[in-house]
């Protein structure tokens, strides 16, 4: 009886190898299928993408990107050169006061800008009023 077993078990396993096998080839053949028709559409999408950017150049878009970055910069620098001014300031409030204080009476104090933004409703990271979009 365990001979028949063996047999039995040694005849399904053949069968299952077999199975197994054919299964195998099957996939390989469909994912060579499949890779070669996502080859195909990802060449016809870059064809379509390239004639795009031909017909429609971005160097336009591009220079409304950095002319963005450049106001953005701009406001930044602003903002922090009125915060120095802002220091510079209280410090020579202080300092004017210990010179009248010591009879400096006519102490010579800087002019300085007034403390709105620049440009108005421009704050760091917010794109101007009028700024093209993206």
């Amino acid at each position: 009886k365990i001979e028949e077993f063996a047999d039995a078990l040694s005849s399904r396993l053949e069968k299952v190898m077999t199975f197994v096998g054919n299964t195998s080839e099957g996939l390989e053949s469909v994912k060579k299928g499949e890779i070669s028709t996502v080859t195909r559409d990802l060449l016809s999408l870059e064809q379509k993408v390239a004639k795009w950017v031909h017909a429609h150049p971005l160097p336009a878009k591009i220079s409304e990107a950095r002319l963005y970055a450049l106001e953005a910069r701009l406001n930044e620098q602003v903002d922090a050169h009125i915060k120095l001014e802002l220091s510079f300031k209280e410090r020579g409030q202080r300092s004017f006061s210990d010179h009248t204080r010591w009879g400096h009476e006519n102490a010579v104090v800087l002019p300085s800008l007034p403390l709105q933004p620049f440009v108005e409703g421009l704050s760091p990271g917010r794109r101007p009023a009028g700024s093209p979009a993206q």
